[in-house]
């Protein structure tokens, strides 16, 4: 922690830094148990931004957490801020423990034979693993994929390098607010699933799939948004 006019001479990518690493330690303290984490350091750092008229946009993030009384809502902001910043600044988290593999061959047709399941991504991180899920999903038949919130889309380079041309024969959706999307969805007959492990969950050997369904996979850190969790 830092003194405010320490913390005005700094550079804005060492200030922004400096409140990624106390949003990073306030999530590990969530994740580890910890009712009440430290919040003095985070709302001095906010203090600092609204005199200084600097970081606009991230203040009124940081306001909102400093106010959150609810546990996972409070958790994705912290979460989302952290990585929004260490992206900003030129420091996105690695993903190079993502595991990239070869694919086959697309057959040379465009007319492929498509169910009903549509696959749902909530705010995923690695382009890799999109890639990788959009491969899966054209096997399968899936017959579209949609993309929420921060989740790369498949004209991203990394995508397209994972999915080795399987992104040309699925239909692929991007929206930043998913929920109205999966509201919608299940105003047309479809069954909403979140892959998820909670206290509710079901063993996947004993559930009852319908013919129309959607399947939710969240976040790699921290999984589905609590409101997507909801509606389905």
């Amino acid at each position: 922690m830092v003194t405010e006019k320490k913390f005005a001479k700094l550079k804005p990518i060492t200030q922004l830094k400096k409140i990624a690493d106390e949003l990073k330690k306030i999530r590990h303290e969530i994740l580890s148990g910890i009712n009440f984490p430290d919040f003095s350091s985070l709302i001095s750092y906010l203090d600092y931004c609204k005199k200084l008229m600097i970081f606009g946009d991230i203040s009124v993030t940081l306001t909102e957490i400093t106010q959150e009384k609810r546990h996972r809502e409070l958790l994705e902001k912290i979460h989302f801020l952290y990585h929004e910043i260490m992206e900003k600044i030129g420091y996105p988290v690695s993903e190079k423990q993502f595991i990239q593999k070869r694919g086959d061959r697309i057959p040379d047709k465009k007319e492929i034979r498509k169910s009903d399941l549509i696959i749902v991504l909530d705010n995923l991180r690695s382009a890799f693993n999109v890639g990788s899920i959009i491969r899966l999903g054209e096997c399968l038949g899936v017959k579209k994929i949609i993309a929420g919130g921060l989740t790369p889309v498949n004209t991203h380079p990394k995508v397209i390098k994972t999915a080795k041309g399987c992104q040309d024969y699925i239909s692929f959706e991007k929206y930043e607010n998913i929920s109205d999307k999966l509201l919608e969805l299940k105003e047309e007959g479809y069954q909403i699933v979140a892959v998820e492990t909670t206290t509710a969950s079901k063993n996947i050997n004993e559930f009852s799939f319908k013919e129309k369904t959607v399947f939710i996979f969240g976040n790699e850190e921290i999984g589905i948004c609590q409101k997507n969790l909801d509606i389905a």
